[in-house]
Formats: C-alpha cells, structure tokens, sequence
C-alpha cells in the first residue's frame, strides 16, 4: 500500500501538479520506506548474529514486495505482542482484585472473631 502511494506521489510530482497533501503523504512515506530499510538491516544483523557470523553484511536495496511483506509481518507481530500484553495485563489485574477481596475477607473475618471475644469477655465479667 505504501509502496502504491508512494508511486502515485512520485507520478504526480513528476507532472508538476503536486499539492501540499501530496507532498505530506510522500515525505510520509519516504520516512515509512527509510524506517523499513533500517528494521531491514537490523534483522539481518539479528539473524547473523543468531547464525554465529561475524562481520558487517552488505544489506543490499528491498523490492516493494519484499518491503510491503514486511511492514505487514511487523504489523501482525505488533498486534499479537499488543493482545498478549493486554492478556497478561488483565490476567494480573484480575489476580490483584482477587487477592485484595481475600484480604478484606480476612480482615472481616478477624474484625467479627474479635467482636466476639470482646463481647464474650463483656458477658463473662458482668456474670461474675
């Protein structure tokens, strides 16, 4: 998709009818484009280091697929770690207010068994 704009910005550049939005949306997806380049380069180095190569490698030019691939591998990685963060988050979250309930139901607990006592105590002194 990025790729496309970008194309159709280049083409209506090279017209010379291009507006102020067409100029925004092509910085934007020159930066896009800059940005996947350099998450490029980053998981080659990742990969050789994984591999035990040593050494700078020649990360050469990305085709338009091979960019578009990425951006939407990135982008379901993205949305799977965001979902498994939120999952981990309320799974956290609900085991807090669970355990914030046993403590008030405790506190209860003890506040009622020492009630009883007192009021225990009160009757056995009184009776005397």
């Amino acid at each position: 998709m990025a790729a496309l704009m970008f194309k159709v910005n280049r083409l209506s550049h090279n017209s010379g009818r291009a507006s102020e939005e067409e100029d925004a949306a092509l910085a934007a997806t020159t930066s896009i484009a800059h940005w996947l380049k350099r998450v490029h380069g980053f998981e080659v180095m990742v990969t050789r280091k994984a591999e035990g190569k040593t050494g700078k490698a020649f990360v050469g030019n990305m085709t338009e697929e091979k960019a578009v691939e990425l951006a939407s591998r990135i982008a379901s990685e993205s949305f799977l770690f965001m979902v498994g963060s939120l999952l981990i988050f309320l799974e956290y979250d609900r085991n807090r207010r669970k355990e914030i309930k046993k403590q008030h139901k405790e506190a209860a607990e003890r506040q009622g068994i020492m009630e009883r006592a007192r009021h225990e105590r009160e009757v056995g002194l009184t009776s005397s």
